[in-house]
């Protein structure tokens, strides 16, 4: 998906008010709210009804607020309900900075046509990879010192680093001939 998608939602509660708190087997217990539940199933409609496809890539989302009164809020105690909606509707992977790169909230006047107006894109992610973790910054380290242009698939180093190294552009599958099978991996620098 490449191009930005827009949707209107009921403006969403506080993240003040988004959980209560109450008694329940003699513990101290957090649940959401009434209205929290209200809004994030009329939300939950909204999303579903406007067919917005999933993002499988890193996203910027822009939160227009339009509230009801001239009360003073802070723009950022709303975007917490907006982006656990779009992750609960499965249009956003997740909502941690692997999948969300940037969220900027601004108020325009009252209206009585109250609500969050929301415009996702996909991040501009040129020449950018994800972070590596200490296992897999040691597996490449260790393709790149031993100046391997072709890696097969029998010789791969055990565990989860190799593919997360694919999965994140640092290693590249070089396609086979017949029915695509792999004929090996290269690092991503090395040309075929």
């Amino acid at each position: 998906m490449t191009e930005e998608v827009s949707v209107c939602l009921p403006f969403p509660p506080s993240v003040n008010n988004l959980f209560s708190q109450g008694v329940v087997k003699r513990k101290i217990r957090r649940f959401p709210s009434r209205a929290y539940k209200a809004w994030r199933k009329e939300a939950g409609i909204l999303l579903m009804a406007s067919r917005i496809k999933r993002f499988e890539v890193p996203v910027v989302i822009r939160l227009q607020l339009t509230p009801k009164d001239s009360r003073a809020r802070d723009a950022d105690n709303y975007n917490k309900p907006v982006i656990d909606a779009l992750v609960e509707a499965r249009i956003l992977l997740g909502d941690d900075s692997r999948y969300v790169k940037a969220v900027t909230a601004y108020w325009e006047n009252p209206s009585a046509s109250h609500g969050v107006r929301i415009w996702i894109r996909p991040a501009k992610m040129e020449g950018k990879q994800d972070a590596l973790n200490g296992t897999e910054r040691r597996t490449l380290a260790d393709l790149r010192r031993r100046g391997v242009r072709l890696i097969r698939p029998s010789s791969l180093p055990p565990g989860k680093a190799m593919q997360s190294l694919i999965e994140k552009g640092y290693v590249r599958l070089l396609p086979g001939l017949i029915d695509g099978c792999p004929q090996g991996y290269a690092p991503a620098e090395v040309s075929e």
